[in-house]
């Protein structure tokens, strides 16, 4: 049976045929509103993968980690400096000036006893 037979007997029984594809039946409204099936077939061999750009992902984590790595140190010397002021502050600045005058006393005494 040559393909133009086939064509014609599919037509009579409300099948068509489209690049040698059979067509699903339609309904008279689906004809009116939808588009014609279309399928592309591409080999593995003619099918191009995009790269991805994994640069600008390494940028941004290096960024958050630098930043992150700020904060821990800004952290760090916040919590110094409140340990140092909640020492100090019962006492007046002159009081406070004694107390490291005498700790710098006590380290020029231990440097020369070395």
């Amino acid at each position: 049976m040559s393909r133009k037979m086939v064509e014609r007997s599919t037509e009579r029984e409300g099948r068509t045929w489209r690049n040698g594809q059979l067509l699903p039946n339609l309904t008279p409204s689906e004809e009116l509103t939808s588009h014609s099936p279309t399928t592309i077939e591409v080999s593995d061999d003619e099918h191009e993968k995009e790269p991805i750009d994994v640069t600008l992902k390494i940028e941004w984590i290096s960024k958050v980690d630098t930043m992150r790595q700020v904060v821990e140190i800004l952290g760090k010397c916040m919590n110094e400096v409140d340990k140092k002021f909640y020492t100090l502050k019962g006492f007046t600045l002159e009081e406070n000036d004694n107390i490291r005058n005498d700790l710098d006393g006590h380290k020029h005494e231990e440097y020369e006893m070395k």
